[in-house]
């Protein structure tokens, strides 16, 4: 069986509302929802050289 290797995105992210401010967020972390929202956070990931594909997964991820 291939183990998929994980990396955590979890840690400080930049939150901005568009045409508003922009903070740093911890994530995983509970805010309350203020209507359309932006979370960016820039990684870098060594892409497979072999032809396998890379999947991104957002767990937990809850909005009203």
């Amino acid at each position: 069986m291939y183990h998929r290797p994980q990396i955590s995105l979890n840690g400080l992210w930049e939150f901005s509302i568009p045409g508003g401010y922009t903070e740093l967020r911890k994530v995983p972390g509970s805010y309350s929802c203020v209507g359309d929202s932006i979370y960016r956070r820039t990684v870098s990931i060594n892409a497979p050289q072999d032809g396998r594909r890379m999947r991104l997964c957002f767990e937990g991820i809850a909005y009203e």
